[in-house]
């Protein structure tokens, strides 16, 4: 026997249950041309930056390309690392002129000689892996450099009175100042050197990016070209604030860097703290920015996915 209502109306609200998230989605990606880029920003009247939409730009990928990958990571990643690699690295094979290679950045003493191995191993046939090695007193000497970064007993009781406890805990727990050093160092040895490098991905041995990763952001004539990502198993339209942006959807241009003048700890704010250095990915891009360079952020496809 049906329904009092009939039949109609359920089958009708059956079909919206069923659709609705996906205008909700098409909602979520639509908006006034594909991709945003500016050589300019202003400030909004909360002290963020503001941007400007323009219309979609369809340009050829830029040949030749060298893009160097430099991979943040820890031997609990190595599966992880090993898949990114294959993806990364099948990327490049399929384009003429397009030359993609990687330098390995062990945020851990501990996990060198996981690397050494994976390195040798993953090298034979294609000599494309480097690795940065790096004393233990690198990372003991980093640790004590940190000394005006670290969650000290004011700063975690003034980080808890202002944010939630799974974000004091990220910004206090973890040795973000140790990561960026190994990355910067990464940075000044194997990329700033590099005569034949034209682009710099610096990303987690854990994130993944679409087949399409390189050719897509290629595209774009710019010196700094943002993707759209995955976040927590949602799509994140990237933006420029803190919380905006990640640190492997960026395909950089070599110059940003001012051949090694300004990489992650050297675009802190004046006065930075835990936080600011957990945020190092948000300041260095804002920090390019602020110095004139271009930028573009494809927001219609999803092309990277951060762990």
């Amino acid at each position: 026997m049906p329904p009092v209502w009939g039949f109609k109306p359920l089958i009708a609200g059956t079909l919206l249950l069923i659709l609705s998230p996906i205008f909700l989605m098409k909602s979520f990606w639509s908006g006034e041309g594909g991709y945003l880029g500016t050589h300019r920003l202003g400030r909004g009247v909360d002290g963020r930056k503001s941007i400007p939409w323009v219309p979609k730009t369809d340009g050829a990928p830029s040949d030749p390309a060298h893009v160097r990958v430099v991979i943040r990571t820890q031997a609990r990643e190595e599966l992880q690392l090993r898949s990114l690699i294959y993806s990364l690295r099948a990327q490049g094979q399929r384009k003429k002129g397009v030359q993609v290679d990687f330098v390995l950045v062990p945020t851990e003493p501990a996990s060198l000689h996981v690397y050494q191995h994976l390195r040798d191993e993953m090298n034979v046939g294609f000599n494309d892996l480097l690795l940065l090695e790096l004393p233990d007193s690198f990372y003991a000497i980093a640790k004590t450099n940190q000394g005006p970064y670290s969650c000290t007993e004011p700063v975690r009781t003034a980080y808890t009175k202002k944010f939630k406890s799974e974000e004091v805990h990220r910004y206090c727990d973890f040795d973000h100042y140790v990561y960026y050093a190994a990355t910067d160092q990464a940075l000044l040895d194997f990329v700033v050197p590099c005569s034949s490098c034209t682009h710099v991905l610096v990303t987690n041995g854990d994130n993944g990016y679409a087949p399409s990763f390189l050719e897509e952001t290629r595209r774009q004539l710019t010196d700094l070209a943002i993707v759209a990502f995955i976040h927590m198993n949602r799509p994140q339209i990237p933006a420029i604030r803190i919380g905006g942006l990640d640190l492997g959807a960026v395909l950089m241009r070599v110059n940003v860097l001012d051949e090694g003048r300004k990489v992650f700890l050297t675009s802190l704010p004046v006065g930075a703290g835990p936080k600011e250095v957990h945020d190092a990915d948000y300041w260095m891009v804002s920090n390019a920015l602020d110095r004139g360079f271009s930028f573009s952020v494809l927001k219609d496809e999803v092309l990277m996915y951060h762990h």
